[in-house]
């Protein structure tokens, strides 16, 4: 083929171009974009050259609001030999935060190839269909059910999380023979329904440094509508101390009330590396005075409430290594009853466990059944890693207590 320059030695593709709207947030701002995919009617020729022209006339192209697009072209060449075939399924926006009931977000899926380019499907060659599904145990959201790669989410007026799935089934493959093989991407979905979330925003406080990795986040929505009477805030980032005096703790915080109180709220981490249950961990320590603990959950993991005090036995993956760790968190003495609320909401909403290595989406590997363990999946591979470890780490400091 001749140069770019030389329109006449370049043949023309036929294809059909598909136009879509989409929502992405942008900030806090929802913004409504428009995508095109050009979709040939045959495959490409191997090895060869091609060229993509956009608005080659000027003003062929324009917005809804009268926006021209200037003449832009690029140019790829095909592979040797083969078709690009489907290795993965993403999910654009692969996360939602939702603040409130009936908020909406169109999310599309995209087949992906070994080297992250998106494939294309071609009828009667190489194409497939599309289902969503969700895995969403408390009902946060609703969704169309679309046979197509595009969905929109809704939220409903319940907190809680859910997996968005997006599946792709090979109905023709006529030179890889891969039909029937399924292609599963996810996405993961919050309702955090809040009007004055703290921190402000849609994401919580976190800190994902080698002791931690967990999140903390309250509403500040109280008694009347407006802002005037809600509970106050507190300081994001709090006062943080990476070396401790005490060696047995690995990292303090201190969460400050921004307004005129003196009250605060402390979250210390201890090593626990005897794998010991919270309230074995407690009567091995030489605090100064001891009530009588009472047993609770926290994110899903054994803990102990003894007074203005919760312990939280908690497992922490810090690159390879995992490690237990003890998580204390709790309020001055004589604080007022909105900071007693501030801490009785950061108790609900506290996450363990939010490295991106661990997700926990309840799914065998067929991407269709949903599964607490291995064993519940006729493959015995269950995509459920935060639920094992919290399983583990309760078997792990039951042993500790045999010891």
């Amino acid at each position: 083929m001749a140069a770019p320059g030389q329109p006449a030695n370049w043949c023309k593709i036929d294809g059909r171009v598909s136009l879509y709207n989409y929502t992405y947030l942008s900030g806090e701002e929802n913004i409504t974009a428009t995508r095109a995919v050009f979709t040939p009617s045959k495959l490409f020729k191997n090895s060869a050259k091609y060229e993509v022209r956009l608005a080659e006339q000027a003003g062929s192209i324009k917005s809804s609001d009268g926006g021209v697009l200037a003449p832009y072209s690029w140019q790829f060449t095909i592979m040797a030999q083969g078709i690009c075939q489907i290795d993965k399924i993403e999910i654009d926006p692969d996360s939602r935060t939702f603040t409130q009931a009936q908020q909406t977000q169109d999310f599309r899926a995209i087949a992906r190839a070994k080297n992250n380019e998106e494939v294309v499907a071609v009828s009667g060659v190489y194409d497939w269909s599309w289902q969503w599904s969700k895995t969403d145990p408390a009902t946060i959201i609703k969704i169309t059910n679309s046979q197509t790669n595009q969905e929109t989410a809704t939220a409903e007026n319940v907190n809680g999380q859910a997996t968005l799935k997006a599946e792709a089934k090979i109905i023709t493959d006529i030179i890889n023979h891969t039909d029937n093989k399924i292609y599963t991407g996810y996405a993961e979905i919050t309702n955090r329904l809040c009007l004055n979330p703290w921190p402000a925003g849609t994401e919580p406080y976190k800190d994902t440094s080698q002791y931690a990795n967990f999140s903390l986040y309250y509403c500040r929505d109280y008694g009347n509508d407006g802002v005037k009477d809600d509970l106050p805030a507190i300081s994001s980032p709090p006062v943080i101390d990476d070396t401790p005096t005490d060696p047995k703790v690995l990292k303090e915080y201190l969460f400050l009330r921004t307004d005129d109180s003196t009250d605060a709220i402390g979250l210390r981490i201890f090593d626990n590396s005897e794998s010991l249950a919270p309230l074995i961990w407690y009567a091995t320590q030489n605090f100064q005075s001891k009530g009588s603990p009472s047993n609770l959950l926290v994110d899903g993991y054994e803990a102990i409430k003894d007074g203005r005090s919760v312990y939280v036995s908690a497992a922490n993956l810090s690159g390879s290594q995992l490690f237990t760790n003890i998580y204390l968190i709790s309020y001055n003495e004589n604080a007022s009853e909105a900071t007693k609320e501030i801490y009785n909401r950061l108790l609900k909403s506290w996450e363990f466990n939010i490295n991106p290595e661990i997700t926990d989406h309840h799914l065998c590997a067929d991407g269709q059944t949903y599964c607490d363990k291995d064993s519940d999946c006729p493959d015995k591979k269950c995509d459920a890693m935060k639920t094992k470890l919290v399983r583990d780490t309760k078997r792990i400091t039951d042993l500790g207590a045999l010891k």
